[in-house]
């Protein structure tokens, strides 16, 4: 069991993801210090953009990643991203994919969905940003 504080984010979440990833030697990139919505400061690698496909495919856990440019829900937050702008953390002697909104509420990637399967009607009327910006309510099948 991880041991957190009590206000840490996600804990739940990240038992999880470091049971699937195990423990990983560092990436050779530099890390870079912020603190989430928690309080916790957290390590986040600078990875360089050509280097960000290379990671992804060390990294992800489900099998040959989709393409860069795949929209996916942070179901935490309800917002869309864009996989390209995924982070990875150092945590607990382990590489852990996370979303770009993790240091507001702790997504990581046990909790993205595929656009193709969070457009479904439980989660349609939740979703509100897509990069940044609203979405217009007419717009919703063009997303």
């Amino acid at each position: 069991m991880i041991q957190g504080t009590q206000h840490e984010m996600s804990l739940g979440e990240k038992e999880m993801c470091l049971k699937i990833m195990g423990r990983q030697p560092p990436l050779p990139y530099p890390l870079k210090e912020f603190t989430g919505s928690d309080g916790i400061t957290y390590q986040e690698y600078d990875i360089p953009e050509e280097k960000r496909t290379e990671v992804l495919k060390q990294l992800y856990p489900m099998g040959t990643p989709p393409a860069m440019d795949t929209p996916f829900l942070d179901i935490h937050e309800m917002r869309l991203f864009v996989l390209k702008d995924f982070r990875v953390l150092r945590y607990k002697d382990s590489n852990l994919l996370a979303s770009p909104y993790f240091d507001h509420s702790g997504g990581l990637f046990v909790d993205w969905q595929p656009l193709d399967s969070a457009l479904r009607p439980c989660y349609f009327q939740q979703i509100t940003i897509f990069n940044g910006q609203p979405i217009d309510k007419g717009e919703e099948d063009k997303q």
